[in-house]
C-alpha cells in the first residue's frame, strides 16, 4: 500500500493522533456545556476537528482506513454499551415472580447408567411426585427392552419413550418437554429438566461426550419458565488391569 515509502506514513499517524484529541475534546464540551469553561476545549476541538478534515480531504488515498474502521469500531463498542446497558437495567428491574403450585421434574436418559441413577437420586431429594424420565431408542425391541428393565428400576417414576432413527434427538425431546410444559402452565407447576453430564478426568477427552446434552441445554435456556438443572457425573479411571 504504502511501497516502502515511510512519509507516507506520516498523515496516517497524524489522523490517528488528532482524531482521539478530538473525541477527548468533544466529551469535555460536552461536561462542561453552558458554562464558562466549555471556551477552551471548544476552540481546541474546533482546531483539531479542522486538522482532521484536513487531512481526509488532502490525503484520502492514505487516510482512509482510519475514517472506515474506526467509525465502524465505535458503533460496536456503543451497542455493546447498550447490550451492558440494557441488561443492567433488566437485573434491576422489580419482576413479581409466579407463585407455583407444584413443580414437574423432567430428566432424559439414554439407558440405566451411573448418570441416570445419580440424576434421580437428586430429583428424589426434591421430594417431587411429578417426575418423567424421557428415552428415545433406536428400535421398538430397544423401547421394549428398557420399559422392561425401567419397570424393576424406578418403578415410581413415569417413563415415556420414543421410537427415532435419526441421530439427531433434539426435536423429539423439546417436542416433549414443550407438551409437558404446556400441561404445566394449565395447573400453575414449574417444570425442572435434570440433564445428567459426563465430567472426564483429563479436559482433552470433554470434547468427545455431552454433545446432545450441551444442545438441549442451548435449547431450553431459550424457552422462558423452565429451568435446568446440570447433574454433573465425574468419570472415576479404571484400575483394574484384569
Amino acid at each position: 500500500m504504502f511501497q516502502g515509502n515511510t512519509e507516507q506514513l506520516i498523515p496516517l499517524y497524524a489522523v490517528g493522533v488528532f482524531v482521539p484529541f478530538t473525541c477527548a475534546l468533544l466529551g469535555l464540551v460536552i461536561c462542561y456545556w453552558k458554562t464558562a469553561q466549555m471556551i477552551v476545549p471548544l476552540l481546541a476541538m474546533l482546531l483539531t476537528a479542522t486538522v482532521v478534515i484536513a487531512l481526509i480531504v488532502t490525503k484520502w488515498m492514505v487516510v482512509w482506513p482510519v475514517v472506515i474502521f474506526v467509525p465502524i469500531i465505535v458503533y460496536g463498542c456503543l451497542r455493546i454499551r447498550h447490550h451492558y446497558d440494557e441488561v443492567a437495567q433488566s437485573l434491576t428491574n422489580e419482576t413479581v415472580f409466579p407463585n407455583y403450585n407444584g413443580q414437574i421434574m423432567i430428566v432424559p436418559i439414554s439407558g440405566i447408567y451411573q448418570t441416570t441413577k445419580k440424576a434421580l437420586a437428586i430429583l428424589e431429594l426434591q421430594h417431587c411426585s411429578n417426575m418423567y424420565a424421557l428415552y428415545i431408542g433406536h428400535s421398538t425391541e430397544d423401547v421394549a427392552h428398557m420399559k422392561e428393565e425401567w419397570a424393576t428400576f424406578a418403578p415410581n417414576i413415569r417413563l415415556i419413550t420414543f421410537v427415532s432413527s435419526n441421530q439427531y434427538l433434539l426435536k423429539p425431546l423439546m417436542r416433549t418437554i414443550l407438551k409437558i410444559k404446556a400441561r404445566a402452565d394449565k395447573q400453575n407447576y414449574h417444570v425442572m429438566v435434570a440433564v445428567p453430564q459426563l465430567v472426564t478426568q483429563k479436559k482433552r477427552h470433554a470434547a468427545l461426550h455431552n454433545h446432545h446434552a450441551f444442545a438441549l441445554k442451548q435449547a431450553l435456556l431459550a424457552q422462558p419458565g423452565i429451568s435446568i438443572m446440570n447433574v454433573p457425573y465425574s468419570v472415576q479411571p479404571n484400575h483394574d488391569k484384569g
